[in-house]
């Protein structure tokens, strides 16, 4: 008997990884055409997307997000930048710059010009409102400036995932971390059941976690990762934030919202440093190929998905 046959009778035989699909548009068939033709220099598919999701303002954020990222390395110009150009009156063409603006790093204060102008144009619209909070997180606006567009966006769309998403890396960023925690705990406990806000104490934790990890006593070392690891792991907190957002978010959503994929992957990377791995499984056999870099980027990537999928598939 050979050791491979030992450990498949006695462990089981191990989950095979997924072949993995990156593309952030993931099952989304007509913003994978878009972003291909625009980048072919026919942006009329994206122009078109863009205008039916005009009043859906979930869907409208992660198609703008998507399209945008697609330019980020387009360096000064970029085909947003002409579309906006030949049509300066159209609001979406004028968000979509801004948020490649953002992408590629170029001229910020003129995407803060164009994310204004864009703002005039769709006065009903909390996109640019979004934009602005990830635009005056990169430009260290302060909290009242910050406040001021946060309470625009609210009274446009008071559960407004991107925007709450922003919000919450505003504070994380200026360093207001109680804030931050308050903040993703309150709105999780007042989000509709079925809510994705049900999962924003897990990018919180992420967030306080990755602080932790980079300060204290061996800061950035491999010992100091597994410490906050460890400590979080035995949190009881952080415990049943995780079990809300399996019970009140993945259990009774009603509908896939936009970042779909993207919470889906927060939440299965949450339940595998909190070691709930019995009732990962129905998350990871949701997000199918779709592997969303952000929420394991700090906790070793595809690798650590592929093993936490493999030990959800086991138990």
């Amino acid at each position: 008997m050979t050791v491979r046959s030992v450990a498949v009778r006695f462990f089981g035989r191990r989950a095979p990884d997924i072949a993995v699909d990156r593309d952030p548009a993931q099952d989304d068939a007509e913003l994978r055409q878009a972003v291909g033709k625009a980048r072919g220099g026919d942006w009329g598919p994206a122009r078109d997307l863009l205008a039916a999701f005009r009043h859906d303002y979930d869907r409208r954020a992660r198609v703008v997000a998507v399209l945008a990222g697609s330019t980020a390395a387009d360096g000064d110009a970029a085909w947003p930048d002409v579309w906006a150009e030949v049509e300066p009156g159209n609001a979406d063409a004028l968000l979509l710059r801004t948020r490649s603006l953002i992408a590629r790093d170029r001229s910020l204060q003129v995407a803060v010009r164009v994310n204004d102008e864009a703002a005039v144009l769709a006065p009903d619209d909390p996109t640019p409102w979004a934009q602005r909070l990830i635009l005056m997180t990169l430009l260290g606006a302060d909290r009242a400036t910050a406040g001021r567009g946060w309470a625009e966006l609210l009274a446009r769309d008071p559960w407004h995932r991107e925007g709450h998403g922003c919000r919450l890396t505003y504070l994380a960023r200026t360093g207001a971390h109680a804030e931050m925690l308050a903040f993703a705990a309150e709105t999780a406990a007042t989000a509709p059941a079925g809510s994705p806000l049900r999962v924003l104490p897990l990018a919180a934790a992420s967030e306080w976690a990755l602080w932790q990890t980079r300060h204290g006593d061996g800061a950035g070392t491999m010992a100091r990762a597994l410490r906050v690891i460890r400590e979080q792991r035995d949190d009881p907190r952080f415990q049943g934030d995780v079990r809300a957002a399996y019970t009140e978010w993945f259990e009774k959503s009603d509908r896939r919202h936009a970042l779909w994929f993207g919470d889906l992957n927060l939440l299965a990377q949450a339940m595998h440093r909190a070691g709930q791995h019995q009732r990962a499984g129905a998350v990871f056999a949701a997000i199918g190929p779709y592997f969303d870099e952000e929420p394991w980027r700090y906790v070793g990537g595809e690798a650590t998905f592929q093993d936490a999928r493999r030990k959800a598939l086991r138990s």
